[in-house]
């Protein structure tokens, strides 16, 4: 293919529909360190796939917008602090804090701990535990997310605590917005 796209900082990108995509190679990445044990998915060596895409798929998108161009630079402008973000997001859920989307996990630290004991991996006691459980596969940066009108980020996990439908986390590069299953990227609301 050819490139369809270039990013000054991220390189060429190449087009399949309304998707642009190209691979990174992020270091701090490598902190997501979950080894699914597949040949296919073995621990993270800092690889990504970053997408800019339309979220509905009859909407069209000739190239990435500058929302979503200024969007990915400041969510990948310091990496460890988006880590940082997914690990204390996740913690506060485990632990029934903060928003929920309705995930198995939230408020359900008994399972989480089993789900690590499953995965030969120490229950964890504080955020940066997490990251052992995780696997970064993809970062795509959506036009719009249902009812949230602006470009969003969803990173994408192979997750031992989720090996079945694997996790999703929404930000908008400051903050992170809610949780889901695997292409079922969701906003967080307050407990009901």
């Amino acid at each position: 293919m050819d490139p369809a796209w270039k990013h000054p900082l991220f390189g060429q990108f190449e087009r399949k529909g309304s998707t642009f995509f190209s691979t990174l190679t992020i270091p701090a990445f490598k902190k997501f360190s979950y080894d699914t044990g597949y040949s296919n998915a073995r621990a993270s060596t800092g690889k990504v796939v970053l997408a800019f895409g339309p979220f509905l798929w009859k909407e069209e998108l000739a190239e990435p917008t500058r929302d979503m161009v200024k969007l990915a630079e400041k969510a990948l402008a310091d990496p460890d602090k988006l880590v940082g973000l997914v690990a204390e997001a996740l913690w506060e859920e485990f632990n029934g804090r903060g928003p929920t989307t309705g995930t198995c996990w939230y408020d359900d630290m008994d399972t989480v701990n089993k789900s690590f004991r499953a995965a030969k991996l120490p229950p964890p006691d504080k955020p940066q535990d997490i990251l052992s459980a995780l696997q970064l596969t993809a970062i795509m940066i959506f036009t719009q997310l249902w009812k949230y009108p602006r470009p969003v980020v969803v990173l994408d996990f192979h997750a031992a605590f989720e090996v079945e439908h694997g996790l999703c986390v929404v930000t908008d590069g400051e903050r992170v917005l809610g949780t889901g299953y695997t292409g079922e990227p969701e906003i967080g609301k307050g407990p009901d």
